[in-house]
């Protein structure tokens, strides 16, 4: 299932006092479905992590960007350090995102498992204590998403290109470095209310009503996680994430 938004900056999911992750490494991916670009100059937030007593510093952002939809990641104390594709989305179908922050000084984001962007800027936010989805913590929140969500999940290293890959193919984050997943929400919630999650401890607050979409993202097979992996990145996969978390990783986890 995914949850949806249409923009309003006031709908969002969100722990204003715990996130995953304070530190480098660490990976964030989702998949998201828009029909429409952000426009120039302008955003729509997927995944934020941030320090509540901060404005416009000390945060990690993935976002959608621009008239062509690239996926940007950025992280910020002093400055900024962006990542950001060389292609963007493809409209009404199911796209990946995923930002991989390696070190303080090494950073990458992705679309689809490929378009690999990458920063060297030395960036390390400070303080990071909230966590949200389908929004961009600034010195307000902002850059609300207007789509489709599903499959937000958070690992404490850094995945490689190939199990970046794996998971716009399909795979489900239960089966890539399932012993590194430390926060993944299937949001299978009822039409509103809370996201539990069903790997880690934090539960996501809806803040006014975010909707949910069941249609796109459960029209599509089981999950059949692959083997092995492939070097090379898949073309996008118009249905998204395969298959529904539940099922449990049929044919082994994914990764070293």
């Amino acid at each position: 299932m995914s949850r949806t938004n249409d923009g309003t900056s006031g709908n969002y999911l969100r722990d204003l006092s715990n996130t995953p992750v304070t530190a480098a490494p660490f990976t964030f991916a989702c998949w998201a479905y828009t029909t429409g670009h952000p426009g120039a100059g302008a955003a729509f937030g997927l995944m934020s992590a941030a320090n509540s007593g901060r404005s416009n510093d000390d945060d990690w952002e993935l976002y959608i960007f621009g008239a062509s939809s690239t996926c940007r990641f950025l992280a910020r104390d002093t400055g900024s350090g962006l990542a950001e594709t060389s292609s963007g989305a493809t409209l009404s179908q199911w796209n990946h995102y995923c930002g991989v922050e390696s070190a303080s000084n090494s950073r990458a984001a992705y679309i689809n498992g490929g378009s690999k962007g990458t920063d060297a800027t030395t960036k390390t936010p400070d303080g990071v204590n909230r966590f949200g989805l389908m929004l961009f913590f600034d010195s307000s929140v902002s850059s609300n998403l207007d789509g489709q969500i599903a499959w937000p999940a958070v690992w404490d290293v850094a995945l490689s290109d190939a199990e970046v890959a794996a998971l716009a193919a399909g795979a489900s984050p239960l089966t890539v470095r399932p012993e590194s997943l430390v926060s993944f929400w299937p949001l299978t919630g009822a039409s509103t209310g809370d996201e539990p999650p069903s790997v880690g401890t934090i539960t996501l607050g809806e803040l006014n009503t975010v909707g949910t979409a069941e249609s796109n993202v459960l029209s599509h097979p089981m999950l059949i996680a692959p083997v092995g992996i492939s070097a090379a990145a898949p073309a996008a996969n118009p249905k998204g994430p395969l298959g529904h978390p539940l099922h449990g990783p049929l044919a082994g986890p994914i990764g070293p």
